[in-house]
């Protein structure tokens, strides 16, 4: 029965195991969009910004042939008042060409800047895809040892029982069910091992030269004595 309790455990232990397993897969997978997420998104934020330089280049073009026209139309006025107002719109429009410029020059560092980061992220998303991809696999090979394992340790475990009384084995079975899977405590020096509460000196005489199953009258297991 202690040996029924070992493999019992085991498969509990292996159970487990194999059940955190998908958890654990879609934590990965998970981790792995996020890095790629980061990488997509920074890849939007340099087309956004290469457009946006793209439309200021284009407002400058546009401020600066209003200019030409302008500087063309001065040759052609007849007063001063006019010629002073040309030349005030003109000196405007190159106060916004610089601005633009400004703009622009500002989003090409901003590019830059991101652009670098974004290599960075995408250097830890292949480092990132390399360790979790191995990951996978070895939960993948986990899986597949514990399912192995599960299966050797259930045919182990009928075995045993077959060397079980029936009735023994139905109080075991129902005991494991209700305490965790420990249905046997070891009996030491008048104690439980597993509850800790002190068994009565005749129980304890009892248990040490008798075959017959025994419980703790506190926690309900099957008491053995390791002489």
């Amino acid at each position: 029965m202690l040996e029924i309790q070992q493999v019992d455990l085991l498969l509990l232990e292996h159970q487990k195991a194999l059940e955190q397993i998908p958890a654990r897969e879609a934590e990965i997978r998970a981790e792995m969009e996020q890095l790629s997420g980061d990488s997509a998104r920074a890849d939007a934020e340099i087309r956004e910004m290469e457009k946006q330089i793209r439309s200021l280049e284009g407002d400058v073009e546009a401020l600066r042939l209003r200019q030409a026209k302008l500087r063309q139309q001065q040759m052609a006025v007849k007063t001063n008042k006019e010629y002073q107002a040309m030349l005030g719109e003109i000196d405007y429009l190159s106060k916004q060409v610089s601005q633009q410029e400004d703009q622009i020059l500002e989003l090409m560092e901003l590019v830059d800047v991101t652009r670098q980061e974004n290599e960075h992220k995408k250097q830890r998303l292949a480092e990132g895809s390399a360790r979790l991809a191995g990951e996978m696999k070895r939960l993948a090979d986990s899986r597949g040892f514990l399912a192995d394992e599960l299966e050797r340790k259930r045919s182990q475990r009928e075995i045993l029982s077959a060397e079980v009384p029936a009735k023994v084995m139905a109080l075991y079975n129902k005991l494991t069910r209700g305490l965790d899977g420990i249905a046997l405590a070891e009996a030491r020096e008048e104690l439980c091992m597993v509850c800790h509460v002190r068994l009565r000196p005749q129980l304890y005489q009892e248990l040490r030269t008798t075959d017959d199953v025994i419980q703790c009258e506190n926690c309900s297991r099957i008491l053995y004595f390791v002489g």
